[in-house]
């Protein structure tokens, strides 16, 4: 769920969530069938019954994810919005810098690449000890919601089943030489360089 929603406006969508997910399998077809243009979305939901838990547990695992997962999330966008890179004499933000990564012009992309670098270095400390709270609050979420794996949450998401995921992973680290390689040579003729 959205992370600055506020717990009073969740309550009428929880309260309408876990009932439908809690019932049986022939009320659920029975109410889908009934649901008009919102059929697609409780077919969607439904996909998530065997990772719900009881009405009191998801109701304490939405408290607090207003002050767990939500809130680092909120803290990290802030620190990366504060950053401030100096390239050629001006101060940038983080988007500016990071868009000058891909500048036509190679010394500004070195500058950029240099202070980009130079800036998350000095603030390591803070988004590794954020990256490491977030995977552990994924971690315990994936735990207790009985997950077989770190990805098999977003696959449900994204609709996709676990098998193809595990396929195109696969096929994509087996090419890792030869897509980086086709990569960095396309990359040449855009900056029309032999070597990058």
């Amino acid at each position: 769920m959205g992370g600055y929603l506020s717990r009073g406006y969740l309550d009428p969508i929880f309260l309408f969530i876990h009932p439908s997910n809690s019932s049986s399998d022939n009320d659920f077809e029975a109410f889908k069938n009934g649901s008009g243009k919102y059929k697609n979305w409780l077919i969607n939901l439904r996909r998530f019954k065997d990772h719900q838990l009881d009405q009191k547990s998801e109701k304490i695992f939405l408290d607090k994810n207003l002050t767990s997962n939500s809130s680092w999330v909120r803290f990290f966008e802030e620190q990366i919005n504060d950053l401030k890179f100096l390239i050629n004499g001006k101060e940038h933000n983080s988007s500016d810098a990071l868009n000058l990564l891909s500048d036509h012009d190679e010394e500004i992309r070195k500058k950029a690449a240099l202070s980009i670098e130079s800036v998350f270095q000095n603030n390591v400390k803070t988004f590794t000890f954020i990256t490491n709270t977030l995977a552990k609050d994924k971690i315990t979420n994936d735990k207790w919601r009985n997950y077989t794996s770190p990805v098999e949450s977003r696959n449900l998401t994204n609709n996709v089943e676990g098998e193809v995921v595990d396929a195109l992973t696969k096929s994509v680290t087996s090419n890792y030489k030869n897509i980086s390689h086709r990569y960095y040579e396309i990359k040449s003729k855009l900056f029309n360089k032999k070597q990058l």
